[in-house]
């Protein structure tokens, strides 16, 4: 709640003065004496002073019955904010204040903590296949999304709710930042923070699929990495768990991102899971040889260099993903290390 009352001066806040000129109580009902006549043209013809022109007559005009006294028929009279004229400033003490939808929110309600979100991680088993993890770990959050009760409204109004993804950002990227600044980002998109959210939990090294909560900074990242595939190229068919770029305003640059859920090849088509898609995490679906469809982040080829570069085999079993531990002002997950039969 905004904290304030809501007020709105009337005449009671002024020394006013009436001024309608009419006494509370006093009634008007339209009687013979308020009617009177006057005639009103009817011909449609034009006088003309020229030989065989047409003159008005009688026959042109017609009597009409108007009402002449200039009152309204009303029942009794009764002073409103009209009948008065504000005289100097309100006396009140009050300011004007009419609540809003920005007035109704609550910034301590809805607020999220791992303690809370790492229950969805219960009990779930993990491959080490950094996409299949990927997705694992995104399908739990399925249905969540923006507070309606805590939110924000942008320059053009619209409600922007608060989201446990961006919270996780803050912890884990403005954790020594001003508390200002934090509580702004608590609302801002939030498609990116979802993803970065996901891989965190997944698991995967941020050292090689970075974290970000901006799309375009992503795709640069990306790039310099060598894992982004340019979809407009049209060489490369995205897999499951891979991260699509998109762009729905027939630019270059992307400004929505999701992750690759499903791919059916004769269709060209994709189905994605995503975040900050009305206001929620939901599963979608996009022509990837379309032009909103910009490019891919390659989770399997990302997953294959690090394999190959600390010289290590890729997982063969699965572990259950477990709680997270507090170090310092940073977050972070443990897994068990007991492997078990597939």
């Amino acid at each position: 709640m905004c904290g304030k009352e809501e007020h709105v001066h009337t005449h009671e806040c002024f020394d006013s003065k009436l001024i309608c000129g009419i006494e509370e109580g006093v009634s008007h009902k339209h009687d013979e004496n308020c009617y009177g006549y006057e005639d009103v043209l009817v011909c449609k013809k034009k006088e003309s002073n020229k030989e065989g022109g047409h003159i008005h007559d009688e026959n042109c005009w017609k009597r009409k019955r108007v009402l002449v006294c200039g009152e309204k028929d009303t029942g009794p009279h009764k002073h409103d904010e009209s009948c008065y004229k504000r005289v100097g400033k309100a006396k009140c003490g009050l300011k004007e204040h009419t609540h809003e939808d920005i007035c109704w929110s609550d910034h301590s309600l809805d607020r999220s903590s791992p303690e809370i979100w790492e229950k969805d991680f219960e009990g779930v088993e993990l491959s080490g296949i950094w996409s299949e993890d990927l997705l694992t770990i995104a399908e739990t959050q399925d249905g969540r999304g923006e507070s309606k009760r805590n939110y924000l409204l942008d320059s053009a109004g619209n409600m922007k709710g608060y989201t446990r993804y961006s919270e996780w950002w803050n912890e884990h990227v403005y954790y020594n930042k001003d508390d200002e600044y934090k509580e702004r980002h608590l609302y801002d998109d939030w498609c990116a923070s979802f993803i970065s959210f996901c891989l965190y939990y997944t698991g995967i090294p941020r050292e090689v699929v970075c974290w970000e909560n901006g799309c375009t900074r992503w795709v640069d990242d990306f790039k310099d990495a060598g894992l982004y595939e340019d979809a407009w190229e049209q060489t490369y068919t995205p897999q499951p768990g891979d991260i699509v770029f998109l762009n729905f305003t027939k630019g270059v640059k992307a400004e929505h991102v999701a992750i690759v859920k499903s791919v059916d090849v004769e269709k060209h088509r994709i189905y994605t899971i995503e975040g900050n898609n009305h206001d929620i995490v939901m599963t979608a679906w996009y022509t990837y040889t379309s032009r909103s469809v910009l490019g891919f982040c390659n989770i399997h080829k990302a997953q294959a260099q690090y394999v190959a570069t600390h010289n290590i085999d890729l997982p063969t079993g699965k572990v259950v993903w477990q709680t997270r531990i507090a170090r310092d002002d940073v977050i972070s997950r443990k897994r068990v290390t007991d492997t078990l039969d597939l």
